[in-house]
């Protein structure tokens, strides 16, 4: 038992740029804002000495004082990043036990006309099968607009 959500937006930037503005740890916090209820990123790091790569965890402090644990799952420069986390702080952690996120990026061009098309899924794994009917309405659309609102951040950061 799951459930996902999916946004996609094109950006009019090349694939290797809008994957690094989208995974560097210093643009996680402007590109994440709160969104209705949802938190958005102060701040993210990995451990010292440790560079984002398959295996590696990244802890991500949210504005509601939360601190997220993602260890990424899959990473494959300038194609896919993909993460599972856990750590939820309640009321979300009694509804959620783990979500996996997967950012896939796919050029559209190049040069003078170089596009990027970014689709952002996420999977939740409820805790049980009675919160769904309150994960189902939480992921399909709070979270769909904080990652509909993420993309735009996205594109405005790096569109010409």
């Amino acid at each position: 038992m799951k459930v996902s959500t999916t946004a996609t937006i094109e950006c009019s930037a090349a694939v290797d740029e809008v994957f690094d503005h989208a995974t560097s740890l210093e643009t996680l916090s402007t590109l994440l804002r709160p969104v209705g209820p949802l938190p958005g990123v102060e701040r993210a790091w990995v451990a010292a000495g440790a560079t984002i790569g398959k295996g590696v965890h990244r802890s991500v402090l949210l504005s509601d004082g939360a601190t997220l644990d993602e260890e990424i799952t899959e990473w494959d420069p300038p194609r896919v990043h993909e993460y599972r986390v856990t750590g939820f702080a309640a009321p979300f952690s009694l509804l959620v036990r783990s979500a996996i996120a997967r950012w896939s990026f796919e050029s559209l061009g190049s040069g003078a006309q170089a596009r990027t098309r970014v689709t952002w899924r996420y999977e939740f794994s409820p805790t049980s099968p009675l919160a769904l009917p309150l994960v189902v309405p939480l992921v399909k659309l709070a979270m769909n607009k904080l990652m509909r609102t993420t993309l735009e951040n996205l594109r405005s950061a790096t569109s010409r």
